[in-house]
């Protein structure tokens, strides 16, 4: 496969990655729709597990049984 690296060494990179393709108007709205959706996706995905963080954060975990209920060692 050849790969053909783009002549930068003299220009700095664009600071949107999507300027350094060529893509038609449809193509870059398209590309920029899926691009927000993933910020979106990734936005829910850390609320949700911040909000469990914090749920399990309050959480006090006791034993099932107290300790004058457990059997001791067997053997």
């Amino acid at each position: 496969m050849n790969v053909t690296k783009p002549n930068t060494a003299n220009a700095p990179l664009p600071g949107n990655p999507l300027d350094r393709i060529n893509l038609t108007p449809f193509e870059r709205l398209r590309a920029e729709g899926a691009i927000r959706r993933g910020e979106d996706i990734a936005e829910l995905i850390l609320s949700v597990v911040n909000t469990v963080r914090s749920l399990f954060g309050r959480v006090k975990i006791k034993p099932q049984a107290p300790a004058s209920h457990r059997l001791g060692p067997t053997g």
